[in-house]
């Protein structure tokens, strides 16, 4: 890839993540016009690279990547995992990533055979990793406050385990308050239980925040209705971050993917 391509592929792609991560962590919207300004920028750049600078083996891994980033988006979309301003990221994200960039990284990978969109995806996953063990410690350390995890709920043990890891506790009286916080229990029949899915209603970021807030009402009356102490709620992650860094990782030390196929 030439040097000055790859530099405006990494500047463009900085550019609308830190814009779009900044209104993901400030209202966990994100604005569509973000990914149709990456797209319309970069798509100049990957014109000029795919006919003057890329091999028939790049070009045919660069198609590849536009393809995986569509059906993957549209995947996880469906089943509810990402949003749907995470699933536009890494679509626009795949016109400004056709390739491993060598010639920024810090360390030297052969993978022009592999598709530049999984490896970021791969980053993301590790730093959901972290966010997820960074929960079950604060969680665990959570007994001194509040005592035993799940002395006033119930559930399964995969549910426990689910919410450990995805989840955290709040004082019952700050339900209605939160703003990036999903309640995770509700009351049904005379008894509180974890309320764990894997996968979440498919709906934009609007709706679906405004569901959020109405669920949060309905769970601050019944927690003051029972006499609850403390609820349990899941964050709403900011994939974007996660996306964000998952890149710059990219950039420069590549992906623990590329490891595995090298």
């Amino acid at each position: 890839m030439s040097f000055e391509i790859g530099y405006a592929f990494v500047i463009i792609s900085l550019f609308c993540l830190i814009w779009a991560s900044y209104k993901d962590l400030k209202n966990r919207l994100v604005p569509d016009k973000i990914w149709l300004i990456q797209i319309a920028l970069a798509l100049p750049f990957l014109v000029i690279w795919f006919i003057d600078y890329a091999n028939f083996l790049m070009r045919m891994v660069a198609i590849l990547n536009l393809v995986f980033s569509f059906i993957l988006a549209i995947v996880f979309f469906m089943l509810g995992s990402f949003g749907g301003g995470d699933s536009k990221a890494i679509i626009a994200l795949s016109f400004t990533t056709p390739a491993y960039l060598i010639g920024i990284s810090l360390i030297e990978v052969s993978s022009e055979s592999i598709p530049a969109i999984l490896g970021i995806l791969t980053n993301m996953l590790l730093f959901i990793l972290v966010f997820a063990l960074i929960l079950l410690f604060l969680n665990l350390k959570s007994a001194s406050k509040y005592g035993g995890l799940f002395s006033e709920t119930s559930g399964s043990f995969m549910g426990k385990l689910a919410i450990l890891i995805s989840g955290r506790r709040v004082p019952a009286e700050v339900i209605n308050t939160l703003t990036h916080d999903d309640p995770a229990e509700k009351y049904e029949d005379d008894t509180w239980s974890l309320y764990t899915q894997l996968f979440a209603e498919q709906m934009e970021d609007d709706e679906y925040e405004k569901m959020e807030t109405e669920n949060r009402e309905i769970a601050y009356q019944n927690a003051k209705e029972t006499s609850r102490s403390y609820l349990w709620v899941r964050p709403q992650p900011p994939g974007l971050v996660f996306l964000f860094l998952g890149y710059i990782y990219w950039i420069f030390l590549g992906s623990p993917i590329l490891y595995f196929f090298s």
